[in-house]
């Protein structure tokens, strides 16, 4: 145990007490006392944090201070401040009493600032893109990313450069780099890892395939945070990787997309089983952009085995022209899903803006599980190869919730409609 004076050196009573509190240690030492006699100094830059966290108010405080696992229990003295009424405290008092006074967990002390950096900075600058991909070919990347302008990057700006030197000075096959989101350069890069604020720290580790694995910083900002951050996620960084991002964007072909090319034969295949078809111009952008997540969405398919066949089909193609005209493409992409009907064939069109790979799965399981009650289902190609007059009610729930379609048949002569089928 530890009895402690906290005082104040220019507290009058504190001096007044000094001796006594002095006499307190000696006998205490005589009497072969266990319990030492200690003061501390609230005035200092050590003292302050630890008299706060005690609840020092005022002075002089005694307390008496016991181990308590990984707590420190407390017993405030509320005497006499005479030697005998303090010896007699110092004798009885064993252990606190939990329902007096609660312990206290100390929280360590902030480390020590750091010295002004000396010498060329090691931290690399990244300008943009190209120049992490080139990076990234050397050795994995701790960056930092941030904004001229911020506080808080400012703030750790000298703790950074510590640590690129620490971590060449020990050899370790990792580059301290930064990314100023502010530049032409930084921005789309910024963009592109999702920094929405600074500073960001994140671990970027080449995937070997035009990617960076990538591994968000969260600790304390100094230099063994880091470190230990460092260490921790080297040792197996895919086992901990959030996302990869895609850095380098191979030209993709058409020739070497998974979707099947069928100019001409789309109606005969879509009697045989379901089918996904991308209507497309070879020269639309959109469509440019939509055929590597395309070809994707084909390999998905066929490695799940849904029994849908995704497919494209040029509307420039001579034999593709009538086909397109058919299923009423008026604009590049058109996605459509197709399936058998009887001796029809039924359709459903996408009408969604996302064009992601997981937006297209999603409708893709959609209506291959339902295909004939999906909302987005629009007349059938009947067996003659004409459109179907039969038109589809789509009926929502709360909310505007898509809940199912119904068919239609053209008005009468005397102007009323008949319902086709009930409730798909």
């Amino acid at each position: 145990p530890l009895f402690v004076k906290f005082f104040a050196p220019w507290c009058g009573h504190c001096k007044a007490m000094a001796p006594t509190w002095v006499q307190l240690a000696d006998l205490a030492a005589q009497e072969g006392k266990t319990t030492q006699v200690g003061e501390l100094d609230c005035t200092t830059e050590a003292g302050k944090p630890l008299c706060g966290q005690f609840g020092v108010k005022g002075f002089p405080k005694m307390k008496m201070l016991f181990a308590d696992g990984d707590k420190v229990g407390v017993v405030s003295y509320e005497g006499l401040r005479g030697l005998d009424n303090m010896y007699d405290f110092l004798e009885k008092t064993v252990k606190p009493d939990p329902e007096k006074e609660a312990s206290v967990k100390l929280k360590a002390a902030p480390a020590a600032p750091l010295p002004p950096p000396t010498g060329p900075s090691r931290v690399v600058s990244i300008e943009d893109t190209a120049a992490l991909t080139s990076l990234l070919q050397t050795a994995p990347i701790m960056i930092k990313f941030f904004a001229p302008w911020c506080g808080h990057c400012k703030k750790m700006a000298p703790t950074w450069v510590h640590l690129a030197d620490q971590t060449d000075k020990a050899g370790t096959k990792i580059t301290i780099a930064e990314v100023d989101c502010t530049t032409n350069g930084g921005k789309p890069l910024c963009s592109k890892f999702g920094v929405n604020g600074f500073p960001k720290i994140k671990y970027v580790f080449s995937d070997g395939a035009g990617g960076a694995g990538v591994v968000s910083f969260s600790g304390p900002r100094s230099l063994e945070g880091f470190a230990e951050f460092m260490t921790k996620t080297s040792a197996d960084p895919n086992a901990v990787k959030e996302e990869t991002v895609q850095l380098v964007v191979a030209k993709f072909d058409e020739t070497n997309s998974k979707a099947l090319q069928l100019d001409g034969k789309l109606v005969e295949t879509a009697r045989e089983g379901d089918v996904f078809v991308k209507f497309y111009s070879p020269s639309c952008g959109h469509c440019k952009k939509l055929a590597p997540t395309w070809s994707a969405l084909a390999g998905e398919a066929e490695a799940k085995k849904l029994g849908v066949k995704v497919v494209k089909v040029d509307c420039t193609a001579e034999a593709s022209k009538p086909e397109c005209k058919l299923f009423g493409v008026k604009a590049f992409p058109t996605l459509k899903y197709l399936f058998r009907d009887g001796d029809n064939v039924g359709v459903v069109k996408y009408d969604k803006k996302d064009r992601s790979l997981k937006g297209l799965q999603s409708f893709l399981d959609e209506a291959s599980s339902d295909p004939h009650g999906h909302t987005g289902r629009e007349e059938d190609v009947l067996k003659s190869g004409v459109r179907s007059k039969k038109k589809y009610v789509h009926v929502t729930g709360a909310g505007g919730t898509p809940k199912y379609s119904y068919a239609v048949e053209p008005l009468d002569d005397d102007g009323s409609a008949k319902d086709a089928k009930a409730e798909l």
